[in-house]
């Protein structure tokens, strides 16, 4: 059963509100909005979607700290990235 449009409109708004709330969605530069909006098309609304959107506005910031250093949100998106299209080199699929 599919979710009703009231269902699908509340979703949005919900993930609207949480994007907002965690600061990924905000004002920012208009070359920057478009990259967010090609993102959100591309993903939906999904984790990846937020984790991409973060790199696209704030590229340089800390993602990962960890005992073996730091990674940007660029090169965590990078590495991800990397890592889903040798897999998908090798056949593994969505």
């Amino acid at each position: 059963m599919s979710p009703s449009p009231v269902d699908r409109i509340t979703n949005k708004v919900f993930v609207a509100r949480t994007l907002v709330g965690a600061g990924i969605v905000g004002f920012t530069r208009p070359d920057r909005v478009a990259r967010l909006a090609l993102t959100l098309q591309r993903w939906g609304t999904t984790s990846a979607a937020g984790y991409a959107g973060a790199a696209v506005r704030y590229p340089d910031e800390p993602a990962i700290i960890d005992d073996l250093g730091i990674l940007t949100f660029r090169e965590v998106h990078e590495r991800t990235n990397a890592l889903a299209a040798a897999l998908s080199d090798r056949g593994v699929l969505e």
